[in-house]
């Protein structure tokens, strides 16, 4: 028979056994361990110092050792804002082109009307009567075709008071020519902003009294009317203004 082993063998034999686990686990640890740090080399500290510390508190320059992928963009020192373009300054009229916008602006709506925190001695503010923004670089175009369209539109023009007899002749010497389209008119005496249109008109025509005439854009004053109506020049200034002598139909039950 075997004899038993003594009690000094076996307490050898454990520790060997604890030793050995012992040095197993100790490998395992450092090969994690070696993993975890070459796993975390590949990557930047992402803890970034900004450099302005660095420099007034001491503090290590991380960036110089931690530099991010070349194709990733350091964020933290480069600001890209996108800068709207310099809007241009915005576009004066000429007396000429107020009167324009004016008259455009009153005919296209009847409700349409000058306010009356307007100041009439000083260009009024074009926004308050052009639909269209004349701080862009097509401003110029725009007003040069709201002109245009709008003496074609309104070929023959009369700012007239209802009372007056000069004005009841204005309307009545354009009537015999029977125009298409028939004058634009503006009985000024019955609009509520009366008291500052009257003013502006006086300031962009240089007229002091009702009527005041436009044909194609330009002032004709009373007596120059009567004069070109009897010679005949009126009829051919009409024309040229772009309104048809004679092309308004006759209304019923008059020859």
């Amino acid at each position: 028979m075997l004899a038993a082993p003594s009690s000094s063998f076996l307490r050898l034999s454990r520790l060997h056994h604890r030793l050995s686990a012992g040095a197993l686990l100790l490998i395992i640890l450092l090969s994690a361990l070696a993993l975890l740090s070459r796993q975390h080399a590949k990557e930047p500290l992402s803890v970034v110092v900004p450099r302005s510390a660095s420099a007034d508190y001491g503090l290590p320059a991380f960036q110089a050792h931690h530099k991010p992928h070349k194709h990733k963009p350091d964020r933290f020192h480069t600001v890209s804002a996108r800068v709207p373009a310099p809007r241009l300054p915005s576009l004066a009229l000429s007396p000429s082109e107020e009167l324009a916008a004016i008259v455009s602006f009153l005919a296209s709506l009847p409700a349409n009307g000058i306010p009356h925190s307007v100041d009439p001695n000083v260009p009024i503010d074009p926004q308050l009567v052009l639909d269209f923004d004349l701080t862009t670089d097509r401003a110029r175009a725009e007003v040069e075709h709201l002109v245009s369209d709008t003496w074609a539109t309104n070929p023959v023009v009369i700012f007239s008071k209802v009372r007056e007899p000069t004005s009841r002749e204005a309307k009545t010497i354009m009537d015999t020519y029977r125009l298409r389209p028939a004058p634009t008119i503006f009985d000024v005496d019955e609009r509520g902003d009366v008291d500052v249109l009257t003013p502006i008109l006086f300031r962009l025509t240089g007229a002091t009294t009702f009527p005041i005439v436009l044909i194609g854009g330009n002032r004709v004053d009373l007596d120059t009317l009567r004069a070109d109506h009897t010679d005949g020049k009126l009829r051919s200034n009409l024309t040229a203004a772009g309104a048809v002598v004679g092309g308004r139909k006759k209304k019923k039950g008059k020859k």
